[in-house]
Order: C-alpha cells, then sequence, then structure tokens
C-alpha cells in the first residue's frame, strides 16, 4: 500500500478524503516506504532539491527545537522521534503566492513540562511560535493561513525493548496544551492536528516531513517497520481537543 492515508487536512477529523487541493488549506500526504516507487516521489526529491532543510541537529541553537523563516522555499525536516512538526502556510500579501514556516520542536516530554529542571524552556520556544505565527498573519492575506500539526510522542520514562520506548498517555496531553496555549492568542486561527502522537518511537528511524510551499501540500513519512502502528488515524481542530484525546487514549490502552 503506497498511500496510507492523504486527503485535506481540514477534513480528516470527518474521515473524508480529498486529492483536490483544498483553498487555502493544506493538503496531507501520510506515506508508507514505497513512497519512492509512487507518484509523489518527483516532487519530494524537488523539495530535498531547491527547498530549504530545517535541521535540528545543525541549526537549534537551543534544546527546544527550530522554527524556520517565512519564505516561498519548500521546506523539510527529518529526525521526528518524539517531536512535533509544525508547517504553517499563508498567501503572501505582495505577490499573492504562498508562503510558509516549518518547526521542528523536539524532546516534548521534556519542553512541554514546567521548567522544574532549569533545563527546557517552554516559555521561550512559546514565545517564538507566536512571534512567527504572527508575523506569517500580518504577510498573509486574511484568512488564507492553515497550519497543520503533527507527531508527538507519549511519554518516555518507562521501558525500552527492541530500541522501541513504549509509553503511556499523558506526554501528548501536555504536548496538546502546550500548543493550546501557543496558539491561544491568535483568536481566529484554529490549527489542526492532521495526525495523532506515536505509540512506539523506532530509535533507529525517524520521521520525515517534506513540505512542498507553492502547492500547500505536506508530505510525512515515518519509516521502519513501527509505522503503521505509530500513526493513529485520529486529526482534530485544535480548539476539538479534549473530546478527541479520549478517543485517542483508548486507542492507546489496547
Amino acid at each position: 500500500m503506497y498511500i496510507m492515508f492523504r486527503g485535506n487536512a481540514l477534513e480528516f477529523a470527518n474521515k473524508k478524503e480529498s486529492k483536490v487541493q483544498p483553498e487555502n488549506g493544506i493538503e496531507t500526504f501520510l506515506l508508507d516506504e514505497n513512497w519512492k516507487g509512487g507518484p509523489d516521489a518527483e516532487n519530494i526529491r524537488k523539495i530535498t532539491k531547491a527547498g530549504q532543510e530545517v535541521s535540528f541537529d545543525k541549526d537549534a541553537k537551543n534544546e527546544d527545537g527550530i522554527i524556520s523563516g517565512i519564505n516561498d522555499k519548500p521546506k523539510y525536516s527529518s529526525n521526528f522521534y518524539d517531536c512535533v512538526g509544525i508547517a504553517a502556510c499563508g498567501e503572501s500579501l505582495s505577490n499573492n503566492k504562498p508562503i510558509s514556516f516549518l518547526a521542528h520542536l523536539s524532546r516534548s516530554t521534556g519542553y512541554f513540562k514546567e521548567k522544574d529542571k532549569g533545563y527546557y524552556n517552554p516559555d521561550k520556544i512559546s514565545k517564538d511560535l507566536q512571534k512567527q505565527t504572527s508575523e506569517l498573519l500580518k504577510s498573509s492575506k486574511e484568512k488564507t493561513v492553515s497550519i497543520a500539526i503533527f507527531g508527538g510522542f507519549v511519554n518516555r520514562n518507562t521501558e525500552n525493548k527492541n530500541d522501541r520506548i513504549v509509553g503511556n498517555f499523558h506526554s501528548y496531553v501536555n504536548t496538546i496544551n502546550f500548543l493550546r496555549e501557543s496558539f491561544s492568542v491568535f483568536k481566529d486561527l484554529d490549527p489542526v492536528i492532521v495526525i495523532g502522537p506515536k505509540r512506539y518511537m523506532d530509535l533507529n528511524n525517524g520521521t520525515e516531513a517534506y513540505f512542498d510551499t507553492p502547492q500547500r501540500k505536506l508530505f510525512i513519512y515515518q519509516k521502519g517497520n513501527d509505522a503503521k502502528p505509530n500513526f493513529r488515524p485520529f486529526s482534530f481542530k485544535l480548539s476539538e481537543a479534549d473530546k478527541f484525546l479520549k478517543e485517542i487514549e483508548k486507542e492507546f490502552e489496547n
């Protein structure tokens, strides 16, 4: 199976599929290991060749993550393990072209908690995210900004089996609460979680994300044998998180 799930980010919650680019939306494609032989391969190769790499390992100045600049370039990032990704896109006021930023927020079990150990700084990354979102809104036409969120993980303070860390659920709730608080200052903006968190984290295979800014398309590829059990078919608007968190928690209990 090549395409594990594909559809308009805003239609995921209703389990509808859409292969037509929605107006002002972000179309999300969840890919399995066969993507290199599929119809999206050339598009992804163009993104990696001409796009901007958002590398936490190379560019991040702290342990909390990295947020790219805002421009019309395609963007990509890899090695999402317990990380959260955010793709934000709008239509430029100056030339009507799509513009975007891509965020790679790392180690969710740390920075989404209180600063009890003095190592992570959730306030700083939240302010950075708000600043970049505000800049995107100011630079974009009204009602053209969409935000897609993916990734996250269950609590990693548990057992380690065969390079997979099996955990419980509360750290993902912390993730959602952090995101809700960060985006709550934007009253007319309701980000969409396009795929739910991981059940397992394969330490040998991190998630890859490719964002085609001109086409407003997000490609997400989970490598390794854990691809299918990792990503749950839950997607929801951030404003409706409480209802869907209960459903996701039941899924993780099984």
